[in-house]
């Protein structure tokens, strides 16, 4: 029953996918790539990569005998942990250096739904011209290319 929930859960959600994004209205995607570029160097200058790593402690898990109505057997000890992750530690920094360069530029941040369906395949093919004034019914596809491309019925 527990998984017919979540099923279900994940259906029902498929089609509230949001979108954050940085948003003008009226210019075209090549001005708005220009800024995400120039944005996103910006922002790196400012707050470079800082990748800090760290190794989980290893330890020995012991043999263990286990049974059953066939009998017992022993599972050989063996080595665990060791694990290493990397992590960027100035990725909040370099996100927030980012917003204001956009804000500089006048965008504004917002989360639109993501378009699905026929209206999806129909946005995909149309070429996008200047971005439109969004409403609450307007929706985002993200290209592969990078370009994002809005739909206001």
């Amino acid at each position: 029953m527990r998984k017919m929930g979540w099923m279900l859960g994940l259906l029902l959600c498929s089609g509230c996918v949001t979108t954050e994004l940085q948003y003008k209205e009226g210019i075209t995607p090549l001005q708005r790539n220009r800024d995400v570029e120039a944005c996103t160097r910006q922002a790196t200058k400012r707050a470079p990569v800082a990748n800090v790593s760290h190794t989980s402690q290893r330890y020995w898990v012991p043999a263990r005998q286990h049974c059953n109505s066939k009998g017992c057997f022993w599972q050989g000890g063996y080595w665990a942990g060791g694990q290493t992750t990397v992590t960027d530690q100035n990725i909040p920094a370099r996100k927030r250096a980012y917003g204001q360069c956009m804000a500089r530029k006048g965008y504004q941040p917002l989360a639109t739904q993501g378009c699905t369906g026929k209206v999806r395949e129909a946005v995909m093919r149309t070429p996008q011209g200047r971005y439109p004034r969004l409403t609450a019914e307007s929706c985002t596809v993200g290209m592969s290319d990078g370009t994002l491309k809005v739909y206001t019925p």
